[in-house]
């Protein structure tokens, strides 16, 4: 959802719960408006079903484009939102519920140079710590995709901040945080990591 707003009061994100004859799903409305131009990416569920992140792109009054990963607790009818940090996008959760992988330290031409893991802490939405596990300058991440079970990591590079650009990937060890170069015979357009981390298509 992209919305270009004036002069108006925050309206938080919000979560409408909906009856059906299977289950009862739980919609996120990309509702976050601030004075301004203000686009939402994901939102992503937690495996618990207790948190949902997404990224916040904004655009300044100098025209250029920041970007934050926030928190929202769906069943918080008050809609308070917790900012974990700027400059970062592409929330990924672990298979054990509330630890988050995302990118960080957004760069002045929009790459991404670091990958952080928020561990979560205390009673509050949002408590806990950003360890930086991956920080390399010039690194240039413009995406970031995460296996089911946490294991691997696919990073995703360009010369070009921009959607649509040719990427050239990596695989991402997160126990080792070894990387690996993918040799695919040249750049890649709109790559997808499966599941199980072991098959990509682009």
């Amino acid at each position: 959802m992209y919305e270009c707003t004036r002069g108006r009061r925050n309206v938080l994100p919000w979560v409408q719960r909906i009856k059906t004859p299977f289950a009862t799903v739980a919609l996120v409305a990309s509702a976050l408006l601030l004075s301004g131009c203000q686009e939402l990416s994901g939102p992503v569920w937690s495996p618990d079903g207790q948190f949902v992140a997404y990224t916040a792109y904004t655009r300044t009054a100098a025209g250029g484009l920041e970007s934050s990963v926030y928190l929202v607790d769906p069943d918080d009818e008050s809609g308070e939102t917790k900012l974990l940090e700027k400059d970062a996008a592409f929330p990924h959760w672990t298979p054990d519920g509330p630890t988050l992988y995302f990118l960080g330290r957004r760069d002045k031409q929009g790459f991404y140079n670091a990958i952080f893991l928020h561990k979560p802490g205390g009673l509050k939405l949002g408590e806990g710590q950003n360890e930086s596990v991956l920080d390399i300058p010039n690194l240039k991440l413009v995406g970031f995709q995460l296996s089911s079970d946490g294991s691997a990591g696919l990073l995703c590079s360009s010369n070009e901040a921009r959607p649509g650009a040719p990427q050239r990937l990596e695989f991402w060890n997160t126990h080792d945080r070894q990387r690996n170069k993918l040799d695919l015979g040249g750049d890649v357009y709109s790559p997808c990591l499966s599941p199980n981390g072991r098959v990509l298509a682009y």
